[in-house]
């Protein structure tokens, strides 16, 4: 909690030097504790759910790390294909740790509630990409299509896991639902709208490194 204050003070001031230093640690912090989880759980399905978890944080940590570099020798991170390709392995393990989710909750769904569930939640969560992210405008989408592939996969991996947590999380009832499971919850949904944002104002040009909302990344994965 205070290792994030510190980051979250300087991310306030958009101190690059700093925060370029304090956010691997951060990701790398996340991703011991995970592992830890992991090593000590006893659990099978629950095993590879934190294993995942873990994974992600730590290619996220070595995403920031290869950013850290690219800055103190003066080159441009965004730029990087490289860079973009590792941190999107972290939304490829959040995906992997929502699948598995996914598989546990279908034990006690029926066929027709899981169609009716997944057809719901797909809609809603692409009204709520094309409001928030495109803006409802159909040109926006063009750019992020034509952009790359890395940035085109990363935002439709992020609709697939907010369509799949979004499933989880209505699939049960909240009083089944354990306080573990609900701060994963929080934490993935965090991750995954703070990154549809995040190319939201790439596009637009208004991203501005190590500002507020990378903090909002490094809590998202303190809180998984």
């Amino acid at each position: 909690f205070i290792l994030f204050l510190i980051y979250f003070t300087i991310t306030l001031f958009e101190l690059d030097f700093w925060g370029n230093i304090l956010s691997p640690i951060c990701a790398a912090y996340a991703a011991f504790i995970l592992f830890s989880g992991y090593l000590k759980s006893k659990g099978k399905t629950l095993n590879i759910f934190l294993l995942f978890f873990s994974l992600a944080c730590l290619f996220w940590a070595i995403a920031d790390i290869l950013w850290a570099l690219f800055y103190f020798s003066g080159k441009d991170p965004l730029e990087s294909m490289l860079i973009a390709a590792i941190y999107f392995f972290t939304n490829i393990f959040i995906a992997a740790a929502v699948i598995t989710l996914i598989f546990l909750k279908l034990k006690i769904w029926n066929g027709i509630q899981m169609i009716l569930d997944t057809i719901v939640m797909s809609v809603s969560s692409l009204l709520f990409i094309w409001i928030a992210f495109y803006d409802r405008n159909y040109s926006n989408l063009q750019i992020i299509l034509t952009d790359g592939f890395i940035s085109a996969a990363t935002v439709i991996l992020d609709f697939a896991i907010l369509t799949g947590l979004l499933i989880c999380i209505f699939s049960v009832r909240s009083n089944k639902t354990s306080l573990f499971m609900r701060i994963i919850y929080i934490g993935v949904f965090l991750f995954i709208t703070t990154d549809i944002y995040y190319y939201h104002i790439y596009y637009l040009g208004d991203y501005t490194p190590n500002s507020v909302i990378d903090s909002v990344f490094i809590l998202s994965l303190l809180i998984i």
